[in-house]
């Protein structure tokens, strides 16, 4: 078995469209992602899998001077917001995979690359 990583990538928009969700919307489409990430734990699939905070540190390091300020890149137009770690025998299965990730039923982007 193969190790990918599913980025889930969210727009402001895709963020507003959520807050905008009653709680009870909201809940639904949380318990999405739970189940997906069970149907990959019951198969023995998941590794990992988790949502990231707005918050953080972003470090670069520019002509020997490191510049650290706060939160994910400002200016990005797209932030990753979770994560799944899980294994698959092909590209292909895993593309199968991440063709059922809830973040495209709400305005997101999931990146699916090979470890």
């Amino acid at each position: 078995m193969n190790q990918y990583i599913l980025l889930l990538h969210y727009t402001e928009e895709a963020d507003a469209a959520f807050d905008a969700l009653s709680p009870e919307d909201r809940r639904a489409a949380i318990a999405k992602y739970k189940a997906f990430a069970e149907e990959l734990r019951q198969k023995g699939q998941l590794i990992a899998a988790d949502g990231l905070q707005d918050s953080g540190k972003t470090i670069r390091k520019t002509q020997g001077s490191i510049t650290i300020t706060d939160g994910p890149y400002i200016l990005a137009k797209e932030m990753v917001g979770g994560f799944y770690l899980f294994t698959a025998n092909s590209l292909e299965e895993a593309t199968a995979i991440a063709q059922r990730c809830p973040a495209l039923e709400t305005g997101g982007t999931v990146e699916l690359r090979p470890i």
